[in-house]
Formats: structure tokens, sequence, C-alpha cells
């Protein structure tokens, strides 16, 4: 890797540590201010809506967004800058090529659309204004692709930080006067915003390019190869699209359970996706890079003890934290969405444990994608299948606690899948023992929470407080306790994580 390119690297990692808790704080004020302002009725129609728009998005993206980042450099090489701005209206056109019809049979089976969704006692101008989202969603898409493919990760957050924050303050505005018309036109225009900033962010990269043009890769080439890497992302995309938000959605719509919708969205993508994109922060970025050097150097018994260092640290991170979310759901809903979403609480519960515990299986996975083993990747990933059935069976007795459990067991049986293959193939060992030792600490742990959780009262919002606070400490020192009293690290364990190219490891070590 050159020195450039690793500079290039080394700073877009360190954006992504900084900026993630920002992008993820200032999303997460600007949904208090739409769940707490919004009815739940409302609320609900907004979550149909976004999961409308992703569900489209994805269908007509055909897995080209995310293969961009890989052609945009070879683009520029054999190119230049004329062949970028080439390049970027080839990827718009076909996109919006696509998503056209779309629009068109939207806007003239409205109704039907409408009906669908339940929206029959809301103005039909709804649907224009998703189409317009579309639009703009493609746009912003693409050049958020691009910002990547560039290194310009710190424009990208930067932009993510900016419009996320207006989109806030829209919702102050518009939500308390327009409801839900209000809110849709807060995120139409902050994302007219993402759209205008990222074009202006990407032209400017365009500008700096000075490259001398080889010409040594036709573009025939390029587009065969980006049509089949568009294809695979497809198909990875659509498996993994069965057990997300969007699907559980349309799902939950199509049994008529509206306040399933709006407890699942608060359970699903204002609870559990934050904290969780929070914990993992300090591995965003990490194990891809990590994996490929070491795939690069062809040594299958450093790539296995480094599978098997990550693995432990993951354990130690994400266990305790996936227990102590569950416990703590009920009274973080309260405190920031109000008592009328508090049933939203099992499902944001049942959520933590299986998602936290994907992320701690998804090691293997990556192993296999950077040895270039897609095929088991994709079997793995088409154990989604499951979470259809799962739903048909769970959301008519279960509503929104079933439909957890369902999409919970089907992205855990995916990831094991992967990593019962990885491991076979790599003779990778999943360190089975240490994984015990740190869930029955956990498990400990999340007793312990309980018990100011049942003493304390929870009619205020300082009780609230107070409960969390309370409850958190006693769990942190519990942990510290019976990690420290039954062995706590090995020296073999500290040496390894302070090989791990992450932030904070001296300090998570010292407190360990």
């Amino acid at each position: 890797m050159s020195s450039n390119l690793q500079t290039q690297v080394t700073r877009g990692m360190m954006w992504n540590t900084v900026f993630m808790p920002l992008r993820t704080i200032a999303s997460f004020v600007a949904n208090v201010v739409l769940v707490r302002t919004l009815t739940q009725d409302d609320f609900a129609v907004f979550v149909q809506v976004t999961a409308l728009l992703a569900t489209i998005g994805l269908y007509v993206d055909l897995g080209i967004e995310r293969s961009l980042v890989r052609f945009v450099p070879e683009v520029e090489k054999n190119y230049g800058r004329r062949g970028l701005w080439q390049f970027f209206a080839v990827t718009m056109g076909v996109k919006l090529l696509v998503l056209a019809p779309v629009i068109l049979v939207l806007l003239l089976r409205s109704q039907s659309v409408m009906s669908f969704f339940r929206w029959d006692a809301i103005d039909s101008s709804l649907i224009p204004l998703v189409c317009v989202l579309l639009v703009l969603g493609a746009f912003s898409d693409v050049l958020y692709q691009f910002l990547v493919a560039f290194f310009r990760l710190g424009s990208r957050n930067t932009l993510e930080v900016v419009t996320t924050l207006a989109q806030a303050g829209l919702l102050v505005v518009l939500v308390t006067r327009g409801g839900v018309y209000g809110a849709l036109l807060a995120l139409t225009l902050s994302t007219l915003l993402n759209v205008v900033l990222g074009a202006w962010i990407v032209t400017r990269a365009f500008r700096k390019v000075d490259v001398r043009p080889t010409l040594a890769v036709t573009w025939h080439s390029i587009y065969k190869r980006l049509a089949k890497l568009s294809a695979l992302s497809y198909g990875m995309n659509l498996t993994t699209y069965f057990y997300d938000l969007p699907f559980v959605i349309l799902m939950l719509t199509y049994y008529d359970d509206l306040a399933g919708v709006a407890l699942f969205g608060v359970a699903f993508g204002r609870i559990v996706m934050p904290a969780l994109r929070i914990v993992f922060t300090p591995l965003s970025g990490v194990q891809m890079p990590m994996f490929a050097r070491i795939r690069a150097e062809h040594n299958s018994a450093k790539q296995a003890d480094a599978y098997q260092t990550l693995v432990r640290f993951m354990c130690l991170w994400l266990i305790p934290s996936s227990i102590a979310l569950a416990v703590l759901a009920r009274p973080l809903i309260v405190l920031f969405f109000q008592a009328r979403y508090v049933e939203a609480a099992g499902a944001a519960a049942v959520l933590a444990i299986f998602l936290f515990a994907e992320s701690l299986f998804s090691p293997a996975q990556i192993v296999l994608l950077v040895n270039d083993r897609y095929r088991p990747v994709l079997v793995s990933r088409a154990l989604a299948l499951l979470s259809i059935p799962f739903l048909l069976v769970a959301i008519p007795s279960f509503g929104a606690v079933g439909a957890a459990f369902a999409i919970g067991i089907a992205r855990l049986a995916a990831q094991l899948a992967s990593t019962l293959m990885a491991g076979r193939e790599y003779q990778l060992r999943f360190p089975t023992a240490f994984f015990a030792r740190i869930l029955l600490i956990s498990l400990v742990m999340g007793a312990v929470m309980l018990i100011p959780l049942w003493f304390i009262g929870s009619s205020t919002p300082f009780e609230n407080i107070l409960k969390l606070a309370v409850a958190t400490g006693a769990g942190l020192v519990t942990f510290a306790i019976l990690f420290k009293g039954l062995g706590g690290l090995e020296e073999r364990d500290k040496q390894r994580i302070l090989t791990l190219p992450i932030p904070f490891k001296h300090q998570v070590i010292n407190w360990l």
C-alpha cells in the first residue's frame, strides 16, 4: 500500500471514528423531535413512507450504487476528469431510467398504493411527494458513493451531520404545523440540501483531478465488470432486505397493524440501531482492511489468529452492551419517546439481543468476502428468506415483538452459517469458552441492573434519568468485579487486542 493511499485510508478511518457518534446523535435528536411531536398514527404513516422509499430504492438500484466505489479510481486513472463526468452521467441515467416507470405507476395507481397503506384519510398529494423523494434519494446515494471513492470522508460526515441537524430544525418548525406532511416536507428539504451540498463537494473533487488519461482499459470492460459486481451486490441486497426494517413494516401493514408499525419503528430505528452504530464505532472500517491485508500476505495462521483476537474483543464489547440495552430499553423509551411507546420495549429488547449477536458473528463473513468466497456468503444470506414464513406466523399473534423474533432469528442464522463455513474452510476457531464466560457475567450484570429499575419510580423525567444512571453504574461495577474475579484478560488476550487497529484500546485494556 503506497504511503499516500495509506494516509488516505487512515484519515478516512479517523473521520469515521470522530463523526459516527456525532451523526448518530444528530439523527437521534431529529428522531426524538419527530416521534414526540407526531401522533402515533401520523408517525406510523411516516415510517410507512420511509419503508416504501427504501423498498423502491433497493429494487431500482440494481446493485449499482455500492459497486461504484470499486470503479471510480479506475475511471479516473484511465479517462481523467471528463471520464468521471461521463461515468457519473451514465450511472445517474441508468438509475433514473429504471426509476421512471416506477414513478409513473405510483402516480397512475396512487389510489391502490394509498389503499394498501391505509392512507385513505390522507390527501393524495402524498404520492407526488414520495416521487420527489425517490428522485432526490437516487442523486443523494450516487453522490455519497463518489465521496467515499475520493476518500472525502470528512466532507461526507460533515455533510451528513449538517443535513441531519437541518432536518431536526425543519421538523421542529414544520411538524408542529403540518403533522405528517410537515415531517415529509422536512425530509424532502433536508434531502435536497444533501444533494446540493454533495454535488458541490463532488464537483470540487472532479475539478482537482489532474490525471493524464492512460486509456489502458476500455469502457466496455469497465461496464461489463460493473454489471457483474452489481448483480452480485444486488443479490446480497435483496436477501438482506427480507430481514430489514422496510420489509417488516410492509408485513405489519399487510396485517393492518398500524400500532405495530409505530412500535417497531421506534424499537428498531430509534433505539437499537442507533445504539449499535455507537457501540460498533471503534470497529467501523477496521475489519475489511485488516483481513484484506492479511490475505495479501497469504498467511492463514495470521488470519486465524486475527479472527480469534477480533472476536474475543467483540465478545467483551458487544455482549454486555446488548444485555444492558435490553434491560434499559423500557426507561429509555419512556424518557425519550414518551410513555405511549412503552410497548415498544419488548421488541427493542429482543432486537438488542439478536442484532448485537449478528454483529458478533460477522467477522467470519468478512473473511469469506476478502478471500473471494462469494458462494458461501450467498448461501448464508439465503437464510434471510426464513424471515418470510417466520413473519407470516409471528405477526398475527405477537405483533411487533413477534416480528422482532422473526427477523432476529433469520439474521443470526445467516451469520452462524457463515461462521461455520468459514471456520471449516479456513480453520477459524470461535472462542466458545471465552464467549460463555462473558455471557454468564453479562447475564448476572443484567439481573443486578434490574434491581434499581424495580425500586425507583418513573413518573417524572428526573426519576427516569436517576433510574438509568443507577442501573448503568451498577451494571458497570458488577461486570468489572465479576470479570476480574473470574480471571480477567489473559496476557495473550491483552497482546492480541493491542494489535487491533482500533482507538482507545490501551484505555480498554487498563480498565479491564
